[in-house]
Formats: C-alpha cells, sequence, structure tokens
C-alpha cells in the first residue's frame, strides 16, 4: 500500500487539469488525477453524473494504484466528489484540501480574484472545520491550480508534510 495524492478535476475539465502538480509531485509521491465520469476519455455513468458515481471511480483509481493514505484534493466540482468519497471511505484520509467538517488536517486554498467562489466563502467554510487552515493565492481565479501552478503545488506540498506523507 503506498501513500497517495489524489487529486480531483472541476468542471468542465478532466483529470488533464493536474498534470502540472503531476509532473511536480510524482518524483516524491504517487499522484493519482482521475477523470470522473462522463469526463475526458472517461464513458458516462448514465444521464447526470452523480457525486456517488464520481466516488466510486475515484476508489477503483485507488485499488488499482494500491493506495494506501490518501490526501484528496478536491478542486470545486471535484471538491463535492472528496466529500462523497469522505462519507463513503473515511478510514482511508490521511488529509484533506478543500472540505467541509472533518477530523484529518484540511487545508482550504482559495484565490482572491475567485468569482465563481469568492473568497467571502471560502473563509467561512475554513473557519467552521476544526484546525482548518486557509490559504490565499493573490490576483488569480477559479482554476487556481492552472493560473498558479507553482504557488498551488507548494501549498500541496506542505500539506503532504503535515499529513505526514512527505
Amino acid at each position: 500500500m503506498t501513500d497517495t495524492l489524489l487529486l480531483l478535476h472541476g468542471f468542465p475539465v478532466d483529470g488533464s487539469m493536474w498534470d502540472l502538480q503531476v509532473q511536480a509531485l510524482s518524483g516524491t509521491i504517487q499522484v493519482l488525477a482521475p477523470s470522473l465520469p462522463g469526463f475526458g476519455t472517461q464513458p458516462g455513468a448514465g444521464n447526470v453524473m452523480t457525486m456517488e458515481g464520481a466516488a466510486r471511480r475515484c476508489l477503483e483509481a485507488l485499488d488499482t494504484a494500491e493506495a494506501g493514505r490518501v490526501v484528496v484534493c478536491g478542486l470545486s466540482m471535484g471538491g463535492y466528489a472528496a466529500f462523497e468519497l469522505w462519507r463513503r471511505a473515511p478510514e482511508r484520509f490521511a488529509g484533506l484540501v478543500l472540505s467541509n467538517r472533518i477530523s484529518v488536517p484540511t487545508l482550504v486554498i482559495s484565490s482572491t480574484a475567485d468569482e465563481l467562489i469568492p473568497p467571502a466563502a471560502t473563509t467561512p467554510l475554513a473557519e467552521q472545520i476544526p484546525n482548518a487552515q486557509l490559504e490565499m493565492i493573490e490576483g488569480v481565479g477559479h482554476l487556481s491550480n492552472l493560473e498558479a501552478p507553482g504557488e498551488f503545488t507548494l501549498l500541496l506540498e506542505r500539506h503532504l508534510t503535515l499529513c505526514g506523507m512527505l
């Protein structure tokens, strides 16, 4: 079983949105960035992609990769998928990036120019999670891992270290 970082993409992109983080971190930890059902080359899971279907896809990817402890990072829609994954398999989590009220180390990342989910919405979220850390990336919008990949990856590395995985 291998320590793993699981990166869950937002809508309407696919797992390739994490390519820069996968490249930067894959030499130090196993990194998975699966495309959720109906995105990228993944077949759909019916007429509507549900978070249940997304969580099942994530569990399949984790099992195939023989992942042990996992830090899950969800961006936008990926955050909702992470919530469902937590509901189904909390014992697999070593940490979470962008979450709600759980008992593992939690990092909430926001951006000052995010108009879709502005800092005014993420700050209260972080304040409600015990011992959560809020990090703000200056001057970028909603897809912060693409707009500021170096800073986003550094935050991931710090969180993985906090979770005892690096």
